[in-house]
């Protein structure tokens, strides 16, 4: 009986220290959740809420795997929405950890550390480089 107590306690303590399935495994690693295809659907400026038209409600920020992205810009020009291809658009991003990123724009020198909250199929990016900015984006449904 006593060998028998033994092999059990000795199979416990293996069953207890063994590796599990949480264990760091970079196989397992979910995308960030900013990956992905976001439209425009608010935008605050100092806690103003700007009006925006429903063609700027067309334009999209898009972040692929890899740590890049574009802006899909829409504007009203001349009462025509008109999508917006003669800037650059590009930027870089990076998760830099306890909800901020840090955003690089191509055609700007320097980079932006932003808060970002995601609730539901939301995202809210804050800016706070230049008084407070905020865009509110809803992923897109691919």
């Amino acid at each position: 009986m006593k060998k028998f107590s033994l092999l059990v306690v000795s199979f416990l303590i293996c069953l207890l220290t063994s590796c599990n399935n949480n264990d760091d495994d970079t196989g397992d690693m979910l995308p960030d959740p900013i990956i992905g295809t976001w439209q425009l659907i608010e935008e605050f400026t100092d806690d103003e809420k700007v009006e925006l038209t429903a063609c700027e409600l067309a334009s999209e920020y898009v972040f692929n795997d890899g740590g890049q992205g574009f802006f899909v810009v829409f504007e009203d020009l001349d009462n025509e929405c008109v999508k917006i291809d003669t800037v650059d658009t590009s930027f870089s991003w990076e998760n830099i950890g306890e909800g901020r990123y840090r955003l690089q724009l191509r055609f700007d020198e320097g980079a932006a550390e932003v808060a970002v909250a995601f609730f539901e199929d939301k995202m809210s990016i804050i800016d706070n480089s230049e008084g407070v900015s905020r865009v509110v984006l809803q992923r897109k449904q691919q």
